[in-house]
């Protein structure tokens, strides 16, 4: 295993795997609490009006989705999930899953 210098942020990106081309984990600029407040009162009323278009459609057609959901095979609703969200995990713990391929050498090996 290639040695990290935990004092360098690259070395620790570079050791996890980062893509260091993109700026993903930026650090944000600080605002003040009143700018956080002007920005946040807009999207909380965005928020609620959504929240509540999106319960009176479920409400509208939830036994429908329900049934059809019901219908499908295990392996079909997992397509469905990951076709819908591609990063979602395939399993619902991916570690477990992973151990659960391992053979008892493998495992052993890490010590």
């Amino acid at each position: 295993m290639a040695s990290v210098d935990y004092d360098d942020r690259e070395s620790i990106d570079r050791t996890i795997g980062m893509d260091l081309s993109q700026d993903a984990l930026a650090i944000p600029t600080m605002i003040s609490l009143d700018d956080a407040k002007h920005q946040s009162r807009p999207r909380i009323a965005d928020i609620f009006r959504d929240y509540t278009s999106l319960s009176d459609i479920l409400k509208l057609h939830e036994a429908t989705v329900q049934k059809r959901w019901a219908m499908e095979s295990k392996v079909q609703r997992l397509k469905i999930l990951l076709n819908a969200s591609p990063e979602m995990a395939a399993s619902h713990r991916p570690d477990y899953l992973a151990f659960r391929k391992e053979t008892p050498q493998q495992r052993l090996s890490w010590y």
